[in-house]
């Protein structure tokens, strides 16, 4: 179809593009042109403040909804701390699994550090005066604060001020295998992050070998059976050992295997 000429388009109301409506239609289209160049400017010059101002209200937000949530959470901790040496071994036992998330999922070293007297002092108790869940737990939050304090001299205070008493349960073979198992963790990751002393380090070893060595089978032709109740406190053991051994001079290392003829590489261990 041809293209009709410009001459001949016809506008709204009847009127062909002609001279005086083109002229009237210029004007008028140029003042709406310049009324809507003027609003979109007035527009443009405002959204950048506006959109400034609610990112920066959106930012200031989480900043003082996080803080609200870090003095929430150390308000918790503080009562959590107090309920420890409370009479209730229930109450005790709620505080150590709550201290125990916590200190598993958030990092706290600043809370931590101004309080590790009260917890080593107030976890001591438990693992001397409690029984069973209770010394578990305990020990598990044990190795949760040395990882929090991590290595240095507060962290290293507080590893030899407990190690005795992690090493005196898992030694103890009437003291429940759960809380065996947590004191060989404890004693694993407090010995890998906080140990200084080469000595330490030596005697954890051995600590945690002497745990698991007794079912090596030393030459015996029959490999001993291991109860299924002590399975996860020689895994725990192991594993304790075993990340010991990374940070472990290889001259000990040497010695170790030289003094271990019976160690699980060459003799089965039936679980």
């Amino acid at each position: 179809m041809p293209r009709a000429r410009k001459g001949n388009t016809l506008r709204k109301g009847g009127q062909r593009r002609g001279g005086g409506a083109r002229s009237s239609t210029q004007a008028d289209s140029g003042s709406s042109d310049d009324e809507a160049a003027s609003e979109a400017r007035s527009t443009a010059s405002e959204c950048p403040s506006l959109l400034s101002t609610t990112a920066e209200d959106s930012l200031g937000g989480d900043v003082v909804d996080e803080q609200g949530q870090q003095e929430d959470l150390e308000e918790k901790l503080k009562e959590y701390v107090d309920c420890l040496t409370d009479k209730s071994a229930k109450t005790r036992q709620g505080a150590l699994e709550s201290l125990r998330l916590a200190l598993a999922s958030r990092l706290l070293p600043d809370f931590l550090l101004e309080r590790r007297l009260t917890l080593a002092d107030a976890l001591e108790k438990c693992l001397k005066k409690g029984k069973g869940e209770e010394q578990a737990l305990a020990a598990a939050v044990l190795g949760l604060l040395c990882v929090q304090l991590g290595p240095g001299p507060k962290g290293e205070e507080l590893f030899h001020s407990l190690q005795p008493l992690l090493v005196s349960v898992l030694s103890d073979s009437t003291a429940s295998p759960a809380a065996r198992l947590h004191c060989a963790s404890a004693l694993g990751l407090g010995c890998y992050v906080a140990a200084a002393d080469i000595q330490d380090l030596v005697s954890c070893l051995a600590c945690l070998e002497s745990v698991f060595s007794r079912f090596y089978g030393l030459g015996s032709s029959t490999s001993p059976v291991v109860p299924a109740s002590l399975h996860g406190l020689l895994c725990a053991a192991l594993q304790a050992w075993a990340l010991l051994l990374t940070i472990c001079p290889s001259t000990q290392i040497s010695h170790i295997l030289d003094s271990c003829p019976g160690c699980p590489s060459s003799c089965p261990v039936k679980v």
